[in-house]
């Protein structure tokens, strides 16, 4: 059984919302195509798959919320260069090169949730992402093949699509981490 928790900073004080997606080994659909572990590499524990560090490039650009300003914005481009604003409209942006261990943990997860075959809109029924929710943007190019992924879901259809809890929170942990070390301007 899928559990997914989700805390809505639109009255909380909590500065993001966290979510967590969790399934239940036992309740696992028995006849799921080839639910087997995923492979690993030998160098950096990254799952096998068709991202590896400097074949991609990643966006993800959030708004929404009670404030409307989001929870910021980060890049990460095949070199491995970040740029990450803060949430809000006039908020200080900041660049450092991505932590080498966080970098391997969004591999992982990119290619375990399969990511290049990201559906284009998992909340078409709610293109504003209305009442207060977040809307998360993310743009992937792969750049050996020049193919580009675009998607787009709010905080209420996280759980639909795969893997989005995880890979947000490590994109936004990425964000932090670079607004908390990095070469910032205001």
């Amino acid at each position: 059984m899928m559990i997914l928790a989700l805390a809505l900073a639109a009255c909380g004080g909590h500065e993001k919302p966290r979510v967590q997606e969790t399934v239940d080994a036992a309740s696992a659909a028995p006849d799921a195509p080839e639910a087997a572990a995923p492979q690993e590499t030998a160098a950096a524990g990254e799952t096998a798959g068709p991202f590896s560090a400097g074949s991609f490039d990643i966006k993800i650009v959030t708004s929404g919320g009670f404030a409307g300003g989001g929870l910021g914005t980060v890049s990460i481009d095949a070199d491995g260069n970040v740029k990450a604003g803060e949430k809000g409209f006039s908020g200080k942006s900041c660049k450092k090169k991505v932590d080498a261990a966080m970098y391997a943990e969004l591999i992982a997860l990119l290619n375990l949730h399969a990511a290049n075959e990201w559906e284009k809109d998992y909340d078409p029924s709610n293109p504003g992402c209305c009442c207060d929710q977040f809307s998360y943007g993310v743009t992937i190019d792969l750049v050996e093949t020049s193919t580009t992924v675009t998607t787009r879901w709010c905080s209420a259809s996280v759980k639909n699509v795969p893997g989005g809890a995880e890979i947000t929170d490590k994109l936004l942990a990425i964000k932090d981490d670079v607004l908390a070390s990095g070469e910032c301007t205001p």
